[in-house]
C-alpha cells in the first residue's frame, strides 16, 4: 500500500485511505510477532535451555541449531527493520499518514525486540552471531537506530537487559 501511495500523484492521494489500509496490516504483523515471542518463551519454562546455553556460550561454542536460529533471527530482524524503514521513507512527504502511522511502527518493532530478548535469554551466544550477520548485511546501524529511536534500548537497559543490545554489537555510537 505504501509503495502504491508513494507512486500516486499528490493531488490524487488519499492519505486517510492509506492509513485505513496499512494500520490493520501493522496490527496483524504485531499479532504474529507476539505469537512467535510467546512460543519462544514457552520453549524454556524451567530455564534449563538458558542454563545450557550460558554454559556453551562461556565455552564460545555454537551448535548447528544455534547457527540456524541466528540466521532465522537475522532474517526476521532485517525484514521487519527494512519494512519499517522503507515505509517511513515512502510516507515522509505525507503529513497525515506520517502522523497516524509513525507511532504504529513500534507495534512491529517492540515484539521483534522482545523476540531478540527471549532468544538472548535462551541462547546468549546466538545474539553475537545475529549481530555479525546484520552488520554483514549493513543493517546493524538501521536496527540500532530503530532501537534508539523507539527508546527500546533504554527500556532494555532499565530492565537490566542492556547486555542484549550490547551482545548484538550493532554498531552506532556507543557511550563509554
Amino acid at each position: 500500500h505504501t509503495e502504491r501511495a508513494d507512486r500516486t500523484p499528490k493531488d490524487e492521494l488519499e492519505e486517510e485511505e492509506l492509513v485505513r489500509n496499512v494500520k490493520p496490516l501493522i496490527e496483524e504483523g504485531r499479532s504474529r510477532l507476539l505469537e512467535c515471542n510467546g512460543a519462544l518463551r514457552a520453549l524454556d519454562p524451567d530455564g534449563q535451555i538458558a542454563a545450557k546455553a550460558k554454559s556453551r556460550s562461556a565455552q564460545r561454542e555454537a551448535s548447528p541449531e544455534e547457527h540456524q536460529l541466528a540466521d532465522l533471527l537475522k532474517e526476521l530482524t532485517s525484514t521487519v527493520a527494512t519494512t519499517i524503514d522503507n515505509a517511513r521513507k515512502r510516507i515522509a512527504d505525507m503529513p497525515h499518514a506520517k502522523k497516524k502511522l509513525n507511532p504504529l511502527w513500534a507495534l512491529l518493532s517492540e515484539p521483534l525486540f522482545q523476540i531478540i530478548t527471549a532468544v538472548g535469554l535462551l541462547l546468549t551466544g546466538v545474539l553475537g552471531l545475529v549481530g555479525r550477520l546484520l552488520n554483514g548485511l549493513g543493517l546493524g546501524g538501521l536496527v540500532n537506530g530503530l532501537l534508539g529511536g523507539l527508546g527500546i534500548n533504554k527500556l532494555l537497559g532499565e530492565l537490566g537487559l542492556g547486555s542484549v543490545t550490547d551482545a548484538l554489537n550493532l554498531g552506532g555510537d556507543k557511550k563509554k
